[in-house]
């Protein structure tokens, strides 16, 4: 890993593993994207208004990272006395705090959404946050690589999955023309994520990176049919990205 760029090694989990080893355990690393509170219109949206707690859908959070607030396998939290830059001065840095002390699974279980899955590839943060939240019942968290997860996630057993940068650190270099391990790790990402989805599921993602950059790699073998929510406000006077990803039907 020594011959790779930061935003290269952002996608192993020897990156991750060695900075998960620096929390104490209570607190995050490091804060990245919206907190669950900015992004409950989009889950009003998306999730709550269609699926309720008492239909226990199983929700598949791809990556648990440790921060709070945010759900991710390949996560991006950081040290808070070094962030990465986005590769390019136009892609607005993320929030670096938050003032709240919970997960996105936490919150929804919180609401009665108990048959979630965390899925982060580094052991580290998986052991750190099982202890974690060891009290919060209907989470379970799992080691797997979301690039190759059929252990861990059967075909067809997702009701919602659920990414908040994951597939953004898998990203990195021009925008224009993404380097080839960017478009093999996305493009087996996705496949993963629509091979685990039920046909009636829905993928929610959430990014800062601009829509038309995003939108070639999200469907680059043209398995969803894709709709998009500007998430305006919160704690960034930048605009995010969310995401609607649903299997395209066979005479679409």
């Amino acid at each position: 890993m020594a011959d790779l760029s930061e935003a290269e090694a952002l996608a192993t989990p020897e990156f991750w593993n060695e900075r998960y080893t620096r929390s104490d355990g209570a607190n995050p690393t490091h804060e990245w994207f919206r907190t669950f509170a900015a992004l409950e219109p989009y889950f009003q949206r998306h999730l709550f208004s269609r699926r309720s707690p008492e239909s226990a859908p199983r929700i598949m959070h791809l990556g648990s990272g440790d921060s709070v607030g945010r759900s991710l396998p390949l996560s991006l939290s950081l040290t808070h006395t070094h962030t990465p830059s986005p590769p390019l001065s136009f892609f607005p840095p993320p929030p670096t705090h938050t003032h709240r002390r919970q997960t996105v699974p936490a919150d929804l279980a919180a609401r009665g959404y108990t048959n979630q899955l965390c899925l982060d590839f580094s052991a580290v943060v998986v052991e750190l946050m099982a202890a974690r939240h060891a009290a919060a019942g209907g989470i379970e968290w799992r080691c797997a690589d979301v690039r190759d997860m059929p252990d861990a996630a059967p075909t067809g057993s997702v009701d919602v999955a659920f990414d908040k940068g994951t597939m953004d650190a898998m990203i990195h270099g021009s925008p224009w023309a993404p380097p080839p391990d960017v478009r093999d790790n996305t493009a087996r990402y996705l496949r993963e994520v629509h091979r685990a989805l039920r046909d009636d599921g829905v993928f929610l993602y959430v990014t800062y990176r601009q829509p038309h950059f995003m939108r070639p790699l999200l469907n680059a073998d043209a398995l969803w049919d894709l709709d998009m929510d500007v998430l305006s406000g919160g704690e960034s006077a930048f605009d995010y990205y969310g995401f609607v990803l649903r299997k395209k039907k066979a005479d679409s």
